[in-house]
C-alpha cells in the first residue's frame, strides 16, 4: 500500500494518489490524469513512491497529508482538484450510509421484479403462430455468405507510419493490427482522428 506521485513529463504537471496494490502500471484515476492516459498512453508518465502505508485507513490518512502538504487544490502544478482523500479506503460515514441506502433500494427493486415475474407464471399471453420451419435446421444465409466472401478487406492491411511529436518519422508497420501487437498501443482512435496522439506518438495511415 503506497502513496505515489505521478508526473506528466511534457507538461511537468503532477498527480498524487494512493494504490493499495502498489501496481507499477497504475498511474492514477483522477479526471485529468485519465485524460492524459487515454490520449497519450503511459509513455510520458513517471511514477514515484512517496510513502508506504500499513492499512487502508492509514493509506487514506497519508494521502490527505500529502495532498495538503503540496496544497494541490490551489497549486497549478498539480492535476488533483481537492486536498481531500476519496475512494473506498477514505470513505466517510456519511458516504458509507449513502451507499448502504442505494444497495437496499436495489434489493427492493430486484424483489419487486421477482414478484412480478412469478405472478406471470401460467398466464396465457395471447395467440401465437408456430413457425412452420420449427425444428428444421436452417443453412447459411447465402446473401451474407456472398457479402463476406466479396467484401474488400484491403483497408484492414493499410501500412501505418509512426512519428514522434515533432513529426519525425520513426517506423512503418504493415497494418494497424501489426502496430498494436508490437507496441501495445491502441492506436485506432489516433488513426481515425478522434485523438491527436497515442502513446506519445503520432500515427497515420500510409497514403
Amino acid at each position: 500500500m503506497v502513496i505515489y506521485l505521478t508526473t506528466h513529463i511534457p507538461s511537468g504537471k503532477k498527480y498524487i494518489g494512493k494504490d493499495k496494490n502498489n501496481s507499477p502500471k497504475y498511474y492514477g484515476s483522477g479526471t485529468e490524469i485519465k485524460k492524459i492516459i487515454e490520449k497519450e498512453g503511459i509513455h510520458n508518465l513517471k511514477k514515484e513512491i512517496l510513502e508506504e502505508c500499513l492499512n487502508l485507513s492509514h493509506l487514506a490518512e497519508r494521502e490527505e497529508y500529502w495532498l495538503n502538504y503540496f496544497n494541490v487544490e490551489n497549486n497549478k502544478n498539480f492535476l488533483n482538484k481537492t486536498n481531500k482523500s476519496f475512494g473506498n479506503s477514505g470513505q466517510t460515514e456519511d458516504g458509507k450510509n449513502k451507499i448502504s441506502k442505494a444497495l437496499k433500494g436495489k434489493k427492493r427493486s430486484d424483489e419487486i421484479k421477482e414478484k412480478i415475474s412469478k405472478s406471470k407464471i401460467g398466464v396465457k399471453r395471447g395467440n401465437y403462430v408456430i413457425r412452420k420451419d420449427k425444428g428444421i435446421k436452417r443453412g447459411k444465409n447465402k446473401l451474407l455468405s456472398f457479402y463476406h466472401s466479396t467484401r474488400d478487406r484491403s483497408s484492414s492491411y493499410k501500412p501505418v507510419f509512426q512519428y514522434d511529436l515533432n513529426g519525425n518519422f520513426i517506423k512503418e508497420y504493415t497494418s494497424a493490427k501489426d502496430a498494436k501487437e508490437k507496441t501495445g498501443f491502441k492506436i485506432q482512435n489516433a488513426l481515425t482522428g478522434r485523438v491527436k496522439f497515442c502513446g506519445g506518438y503520432i500515427w497515420k495511415y500510409k497514403k
